[in-house]
């Protein structure tokens, strides 16, 4: 049986709350938990309630033992040496056994369960019983139960006896002679009176020499240079000697005059400092004084702050270079605190590593911050600080000569709440900068950031500043670590005051080596000017945004993600107008007026200019220039390039209308001129380099490859962002913009296409003597007019040409004259044309087909009339609907071939035959002899005429000649497929088994994905079947798996056990416990508990018995052989290891320290030791006379005089030089004639008069209202200062309470250390008040008085009483006028007033020159978050103009803050006119609302004063109401209704009526002039017999004709047939049916433009149609296209088009049926590389698709 039957030892580690066991228990209360006490060397119990360490066993888990509170510590570190550390957790189960758990009464049954559960109980309790005393580890155990199992033994601790029945361990007997000897050193050393001091603890004796206890005496002589050996200057001085103090003033004490010191008897090495406006500081050479310091350490500079990291402290003022400030905050914090000279002032940097709590907020302007070296001076944030702003600077700021470092950022790139919302290029929500604007500053001159450096790297340790200690990089080159971090320049133009005149920062040669780092950010209307800008592995270079602005010059963006982005425009409008004029589409130019500012708009012009985008007519444009015509007029030039010829500006889009509205943006640009690139997109860390490449980095979802640069993330531009930019890239390529490269190592020049006009180059340009050729040989020259135009030399010669070798080849006058030669009378000469050889076919003779014949004109005509007759002739024709009206062929026979150039409408032959209708004009065409071959859209086809017209026999398809050139272009393909021509049959045979394989696919596909997996299986497939063959017992293992599961949740102390498995096995065959000695298995030295006898013995293998060598009943024995019986009581030691007692090792003690004082005790420099009383042990110490000298002597100033009362009779004495007393004066009957210092005391205080305690107290004692104290000056009496009897005191001057200088005022209050206080108390029940008095008469008294309540009320005196004015109650609430509560109780009601006849709260401006826009004043409101309080509400009165005497307009503002939002912004206005404007600064109605709605409530809206005339707004419908009674209802669904007549003016279009008398007619009138109808001229509707009538005319057969004949409605009932011409344009709402022909003269649209085009809804990813697609083509050009089920009706059709060069799939949704044309083939299709398809819906979800490239 092992103690783990019941208990379990664990060690705790301070954060494991989790101990397990693994033996049974009956109730949890039986499980019992205890701390090992290093102590007291046992383990105390924990409840489960206990204060620190609370636990609990839960059912889920019923052999854990859970710490619900702290977690227990690790095992406490042993005290004594050699004590082992003992695992500190213990878990033991005690079980109950006070009652039985089934109690059996007479007669009653015996179940096994209730025997079992007993049985149980008694078995743990057994187990219990059998590891009682038995401990965790058997030293511990002899310790507990045998050394210490009887009285005789001493422990350490224990009291010591000296007794001879009585044995101490080691350690007891060495701490009785450590006790002995500390008593010996602590009583027997001692010292005497001559200035030595000796202090005692435990067992140590201190000996020293008393301060100020050494007289000169003890001192050498040749220690000692007094005044004249000092004069002498000699013996010289050395650190063996001291001054006397005479000696020492005359040689060091520094002289302190403005005037030159007189005299030339000083000491080598004086001092002089010249108290003037030079503060010089001066030394004495011996001759001279010589000045060594001028200014600077001692000037107090009030502009200047210095800065020490190391000499530093921040409690200094900073302005002497002797006392600098610690820290850069702690100076700039000085400088915004100091309202004299804080601006323009400077911060001077020494070298050092300074770390700031961020942000260091610059408040003052030009203010700047200058390090000693920009590698030298490293700033970094605290930990706590690291994603603010390091520094936030303000107008003017200069920082100079630093490093920053440290700076960092987290989340997720482009989370909500980031600077810029976007995953590739934007930033993480929260992010740290270097530089930002201090909120709210007024930039009136740009921060300048110079010669600084950052350094951010993610693993920077704000929290330990040893940078490159540990295994982290921590930003130093090689660092491999790319997550986001700190950012450099943050340029937000939101963040100063809105009406700061700048919101730009410039730098110059700032260095950006950020891993991941934003470098220079600009947004919000923020403007950057940088020079020199040097960014490294940054996640960009510089990127503007919202209309941020960058101007680059001399800069390198070198690895890093990109280098310069731009992206967008600014959030709103900076300033707004309206078209004037109509210009045309096309027009670069357009008026605008009426221009105003946006509150967005920070500038004071709103002329456009080059960095703006104009939006106008629905679209926006770049700004090229524009011209003033008046301070809100201008004439625009905008910007819209031709791509293919960008010397053509193609100007306006479309036509804006007049008055219409026009905005203008602030674009988001760069420009940056001598730009360097270096491997640009290659990464953010050092594996951008190429020496270190290797593995991806994150580019937005996906990664992009370390060390391959990114040409294209050099510039990106976005949503109409601008980069202007000149780059040159580490392979050397020149770049400009997009227009123009050079490659300097080709030294190839490219320019795109348009981007270059020949016209323009070449215009006036004299290229006489000059030539143009290509850069390599054998290339061509191409001169290519545009279109038909050709190339004039105006006259000139074209020289230097070669002969013609090809057919297009220019000919030259040589090769003309040469041919000339050759004709002879119109012949040809026989080297060409020679018609007597066989060369020649001439007509008649036999055509031969070869190279080497030529044919006669004649020969030709004849060969093709023989052609032309055996087909009868050759037609050809563009598609199947333009066949010849009559017979093509000659004889109106057969034979005669028709080429079908294309068929437009795939056709499917019925029997064989193709039936078109309308295929000659009106005629049908029939060709027979298709057999199932269908006549497929955008093929060719070859038919044959036949002697029936219009008939024709089909001869074959010709393919497109896309298909042609496709084939041609594979036909090394098409030739590798004819090579494997008996594979592909092969295939063929097996098709069954391939389309087997491709309806498997998927699972191949993901079969094929874990390819490696199935690999391993198949490697270990006799490991599977092993584990097949044991599934029994995998099985059974299944079933015990919550056996399994607790073994593994005690997996560690499992892994220990079997870790020291050898050692359990060794102590378990070491040490048995039994009644009967063990036979097996026995070695020399096992242990034994016999349990009979309570004896521990020892197994002796040379006797092969166990014997009681260890202990026995009676007492200790030795293990040599030799037994001892009883107790030891006479014990006389002879050897060295034999046993000792008491009294020998007290008096071997006692002896030993006495030896020891007395020969190891050694007096050393004027010390004296000596043995007083020999035998005893003491020793006296004492300092040898005349023996110390100057390093034994304290620094104690001495200085020569006489010393005593002046008065006679007090005793004085004389000291001189040395310190030597020379005369003393024995006078002992005193006098007093000047001050007296008296420290006991003088009289009888019982009685009057003044006395002087002991205590040092004088204490003035007199009767009623006598003067006690009177003041006197100049031995005259200040008759009204003086203290009286009964307390009253008057005062003439100031009185002074902790300052002796209370100046002019009347009464000071000085606490130096603490803040001074006054204090009025009253007792109880009463006011402690405070009277002031303004002009010595009470009716301007005022009064101050603490109320009994708590409250401080403010009283005037009204000339009988007090009134109170105002009072502050005693929960923070001033109320004015009221000395009580008047809100009811709100505490929030924190300012209250009453007063008569209404109360107002005045705000008034204190100057008299008030402009338009200045603040009169308002009321703020804040809000407090983490970061302080914040302005988030304002209500505000400021001037609507400027003021003048009688005419001060105002406004009311309202500033509320919006949700996300960190300041107020506007969000409404009362002008001085009382307009109201919501959402807009310029209200131009009583109740201006902009860009928004009004909300009115159900059944209400707007009426004048009577309610006569009203607009009310309902649910369902608008009603308009004059004269009381309704006149006109608009419904929800857009239907009118009018209340009897309404008159219209203007156009009137109407959908439909809504009333109840479907039959009642609809009279429109026409009014042409006010008041006027003409003639009752009208249109009129009748629904009762649909007649329709102008002037009582129907015009259902009659002709009607508008103004001007410009349109003409005909109706042609009579002929039959419905005819409606329109001979102008025409607007048609609703449904129009016409039942004949309909011919339209312009153009018709509809919503999605002109039924003649087929729109674009272009698409770059996989896409799903929707309703609105129909009549539409799809651009798509990746993922392919979904048909949805559900979303078309029969009719539509949708075309489809492949812009790419890969093949796309078009797929049938769920429930849909897709149907190729002319088969009965249904499911996808593939849309080959720029095929075309059409969709036509032809039934419910049911689509047939044909077209080109389609499979």
């Amino acid at each position: 049986m092992s103690c783990t039957d019941v208990q379990t030892i664990q060690a705790g580690n301070g954060s494991k709350t989790q101990f397990s066991f693994d033996f049974p228990y009956i109730f949890k209360s039986e499980i019992h938990v205890y701390f090992w006490n290093a102590t007291t060397k046992e383990y105390d119990e924990k409840l489960t309630t206990d204060s620190n360490y609370p636990w609990r066993i839960t059912d889920a888990n019923p052999t854990i033992v859970e710490f619900t509170g702290t977690a227990p510590p690790s095992p406490a570190t042993p005290v004594d040496p050699g004590e082992p550390t003992v695992d500190n957790v213990k878990i033991r189960r005690i079980t109950k056994v006070d009652d039985i758990r089934a109690l059996f009464n007479p007669g009653s049954a015996i179940r096994s369960d209730d025997l079992n559960k007993n049985f149980e109980q008694l078995r743990y309790a057994i187990q219990e019983a059998n590891c009682q005393g038995i401990p965790d580890d058997v030293d511990q155990y002899l310790k507990d139960y045998y050394w210490d199992r009887y009285d005789n033994t001493l422990y350490d601790g224990d009291t010591w006896v000296s007794n001879d029945t009585k044995i101490a361990s080691t350690e007891a007997i060495d701490d009785r002679v450590d006790s002995k000897i500390d008593t010996a050193i602590e009583g027997d050393i001692l010292v005497d009176g001559t200035g030595l001091n000796k202090t005692a603890s435990g067992g140590q004796v201190t000996i020293g020499i008393s301060a100020n206890s050494v007289d000169l005496d003890r001192i050498k002589s040749s220690d000692i240079i007094n005044n004249a050996e000092q004069d002498a200057q000699s013996p010289s001085p050395t650190d063996t000697n001291i001054f006397t103090a005479l000696a020492a003033k005359t040689r060091h004490d520094t002289l302190i005059q403005t005037g030159t010191p007189a005299g030339s008897t000083y000491q080598t090495g004086k001092f002089w400092y010249q108290n003037d406006s030079d503060k010089t500081f001066h030394v004495w050479n011996g001759s001279s004084w010589e000045g060594i310091t001028s200014g600077g350490t001692f000037t107090k500079l009030e502009k200047v702050i210095y800065v020490d990291a190391i000499n530093g402290d921040d409690n200094n003022d900073g302005h002497r270079l002797s006392t600098p400030k610690a820290s850069i905050k702690a100076a700039v914090q000085a400088i915004n605190s100091d309202a004299t000279y804080g601006d323009g002032s400077c911060v001077l940097v020494a070298p050092g590593i300074y770390q700031e709590a961020a942000p260091i907020d610059i408040e003052k302007l030009d203010v700047a911050i200058i390090g000693a070296s920009v590698r030298n001076v490293i700033v970094h944030p605290t930990a706590a600080t690291e994603t603010s702003s390091l520094f936030r600077v303000n107008s003017g700021t200069y920082l100079h000569n630093m490093t920053f470092t440290g700076m960092k950022a987290s989340g997720t790139r482009g989370d909500t709440g980031s600077l810029w919302e976007d995953s590739t290029y934007g930033l993480p929500p929260t992010q740290g900068w270097n530089v930002s604007f201090y909120p709210n500053a007024m930039i009136y001159k740009s921060p300048y950031i110079q010669n600084c450096t950052n350094f951010s790297d993610s693993e920077i340790d704000n929290n330990n500043l040893a940078f490159y200690s540990g295994v982290e990089d921590k930003g130093k080159a090689g660092d491999l670590d790319s997550a986001p971090t700190g950012g450099g320049l943050l340029v937000d133009g939101s963040v100063p005051h809105d009406n700061s005149p700048l919101r730009s920062i410039v730098c110059d040669s700032y260095t950006h080596t950020g891993l991941d780092a934003p470098g220079i950010f600009v947004t919000n209307n923020g403007y950057m000017q940088a020079t020199s800008s040097y960014a490294f592995f940054n996640h960009f270079h510089i990127a503007c945004f919202n209309g941020g602005q960058a101007n680059l010059a001399a800069s390198t963006s070198d690895f890093g993600r990109f280098s310069l982005v731009a992206d967008g425009k600014s959030t709103t409008e900076i300033f707004s107008g309206s078209v004037k004029g109509t210009p045309s589409s096309g027009d670069i130019t357009f008026t605008v007026d009426g221009v105003a500012a946006h509150s967005s708009w920070h500038g004071s012009s709103l002329r456009p200019a080059s960095n703006m985008l104009v939006e106008v007519g629905g679209n926006l444009y770049p700004v090229l220039s524009s011209t003033v015509t008046s301070s809100t007029e201008f004439t625009v030039t905008i910007s819209r390039p031709d791509s293919s010829d960008r010397t053509q500006n193609l100007g306006l889009s479309n036509a804006p209308a007049d008055n219409s509205s026009v905005k203008f943006y602030l674009r988001s640009m760069i420009a940056s001129s001598g730009h360097t690139m270096e491997y640009v997109g290659s990464g953010t860390d050092y594996r951008a380099l190429p020496e270190y490449a290797t593995g991806t980095y994150p580019l937005g979802s996906g990664t992009s490859q370390c060390g391959v640069h990114q040409e294209s993330h050099q510039k990106v531009e976005r949503n109409n962002g601008k980069v202007w930019a000149a780059i040159t890239d580490h392979n050397g390529k020149f770049r400009v913009g997009d227009t123009f490269s050079v490659d300097q190592q080709s030294g190839f020049v490219s320019i795109p296409a348009g981007a270059l006009s020949v016209q323009t180059l070449l215009e006036n340009l004299d290229v006489n003597g000059k030539k143009i050729v290509s850069d390599s040989g054998n290339e061509n020259v191409v001169i290519s007019p545009h279109g038909t135009g050709t190339v004039d030399v105006e006259s000139s010669r074209i020289t230097s040409v070669s002969d013609p070798t090809g057919a297009q080849d220019a000919a030259t006058k040589a090769y003309v004259d040469s041919l000339e030669t050759d004709l002879v009378g119109g012949q040809l000469d026989n080297r060409y044309f020679r018609q007597d050889s066989t060369e020649t076919i001439t007509s008649g003779a036999t055509w031969s087909s070869a190279d080497t014949h030529i044919a006669t004109t004649a020969a030709i005509d004849a060969r093709v009339i023989d052609l032309v007759d055996d087909v009868g002739g050759f037609v050809p024709i563009a598609n199947e609907t333009s066949f010849p009206t009559a017979n093509p062929d000659v004889n109106n026979g057969a034979g005669t071939l028709i080429s079908i150039k294309e068929i437009a409408t795939s056709r499917t032959p019925s029997n064989g035959t193709v039936t078109i209708a309308n295929g000659s004009g009106s005629n049908t065409v029939t060709i027979t002899g298709c057999g199932s071959t269908v006549l497929a859209a955008g093929y060719g086809a070859i038919v044959e005429t036949t002697t029936t017209l219009h008939t024709y026999t089909f001869h074959r398809l010709t393919p497109l000649a896309t298909e042609v050139s496709t084939v041609a272009s594979n036909v090394t393909a098409i030739n590798t497929v004819a090579t494997d021509i008996a594979d592909v049959s092969a295939v063929a045979t097996d098709i069954a088994d391939v389309r087997t394989v491709e309806d498997n696919l998927t699972d191949i596909g993901t079969v094929a994905g874990i390819s490696a997996n199935v690999t391993t299986v198949a490697g270990i497939s006799n490991d599977v079947t092993t584990v097949a063959g044991d599934q029994v017992d995998i099985g059974t293992v299944a079933s015990d798996i919550s056996n399994v599961n607790t073994v593994a949740g005690s997996i560690i102390n499992v892994n220990t056990v079997a870790t020291n498995m050898s050692g359990v096995n060794d102590f378990a065959a070491r040490y048995r416990v039994s009644a009967s000695a063990p036979t097996t298995s026995l070695d020399d030295g096992d242990l034994w508990f016999d349990t009979t006898n309570d004896t521990l013995k020892v197994y002796d293998a040379s006797s092969s018995a166990w014997v009681t060598g260890v202990t026995d009943t009676t007492g200790f024995v030795t293990t040599a052989g030799a037994t001892m019986t009883g107790q030891l009581t006479t014990i006389t030691p002879t050897a060295g290891g034999h046993a000792t007692n008491k009294t020998y090792v007290d008096g071997t003690i006692d002896s030993k320290i006495d030896t020891a004082l007395t020969t190891d005790v050694v007096g050393g420099t004027g010390i004296t030791v000596s043995d007083d009383t020999p035998g005893n042990g003491q020793i006296t110490v004492a300092v040898t006379a005349g023996s110390i000298g100057a390093t034994q002597l304290a620094s104690t100033a001495v200085t020569a005089g006489t010393y005593g009362a002046s008065q006679s009779g007090v005793p004085s004495f004389t000291v001189d030089a040395d310190g030597r007393l020379t005369a003393a004066s024995t006078d002992t009957s005193p006098s007093f004639s000047g001050d007296v210092s008296v420290g006991g005391h003088v009289g009888n205080h019982t009685v009057n008069g003044v006395f002087l305690e002991s205590s040092g107290d004088i204490r003035v004692t007199g009767t009623g209202s006598n003067t006690i104290w009177a003041g006197y000056q100049n031995g005259t009496s200040t008759a009204t200062s003086n203290i009286n009897a009964d307390g009253s005191a008057t005062f003439a001057g100031s009185v002074g309470v902790g300052t002796t200088s209370p100046g002019s005022e009347s009464f000071v209050v000085q606490r130096s250390g603490s803040t001074p206080t006054i204090r009025i108390n009253a007792a109880s029940t009463y006011e402690a008040q405070l009277k002031l008095q303004a002009d010595g008469t009470v009716t301007d008294t005022q009064l101050v008085a603490a109320k009994t309540d708590g409250s401080l009320a403010f009283s005037r005196w009204t000339g009988a009483a007090y009134s109170e004015r105002m009072r502050l109650d005693s929960s923070g609430r001033l109320l004015v006028g009221t000395s009580s509560d008047v809100s009811g109780g709100l505490s929030t009601t924190l300012i209250q007033g009453v007063a008569s006849g209404g109360g107002y709260v005045g705000l008034a401006r204190n100057d008299a020159s008030v402009a338009d826009g200045n603040g009169i004043g308002g009321l703020r409101f804040y809000a407090n978050d983490p970061s302080g309080y914040n302005d988030v509400g304002i209500v505000q009165c400021v001037a609507d103009g400027t003021h003048a005497t009688d005419d001060y307009p105002t406004r009311l503002e309202f500033h509320t803050t919006a949700d996300g939002a960190s300041s107020p912004t506007e969000a409404m206005r009362i002008d001085s006119s009382g307009r109201v404007g919501i959402g807009t600064t310029s209200p131009d109605r009583k109740l201006h609302v902009a860009s928004g709605f009004i909300r009115v409530d159900d059944g209400y809206g707007l009426d004048t004063s009577g309610g006569t005339e009203k607009v009310v707004l309902n649910s369902g419908f608008i009603s308009f109401t004059t004269n009381s009674s309704e006149r006109l209802r608009i419904h929800s669904t857009g239907a009118i209704t009018a209340t009897g007549s309404a008159t219209f003016g203007g156009t009137v279009t109407m959908d439909a009526v809504a009333g109840t008398n479907t039959n009642a007619a609809l009279n429109v009138l026409f009014q042409t002039s006010a008041g006027t109808i003409d003639g009752g001229s009208g249109l009129t509707y009748n629904p009762a017999n649909d007649a329709l009538s102008v002037n009582g005319n129907h015009i259902s057969s009659n002709t009607f004709r508008g103004a001007g004949s410009t349109a003409t409605l005909t109706n042609t009932n009579n002929s039959g047939s419905t005819h409606v011409k329109v001979t102008n344009e025409i607007e048609l709402k609703g449904f129009v049916t016409a039942t004949s022909d309909a011919t339209f003269a312009g153009t018709v649209s509809d919503s999605n433009g002109n039924v003649r085009d087929i729109p674009q809804n272009s698409k770059t990813a996989a896409y799903t149609l929707v309703a609105s697609d129909a009549g539409k083509h799809i651009n798509i050009t990746t993922g392919g296209v979904t048909v949805p089920s559900g979303v078309f009706s029969i009719g539509n059709a949708v075309t489809i088009y492949n812009d790419s060069a890969s093949d796309q799939t078009v797929t049938q949704g769920g429930s849909v049926t897709l149907r190729s044309a002319g088969t009965a083939d249904t499911g996808n299709r593939t849309l080959a590389q720029r095929g075309i398809c059409t969709l036509l819906c032809v039934a419910s979800n049911e689509f047939v698709i044909s077209g080109a490239g389609l499979s």
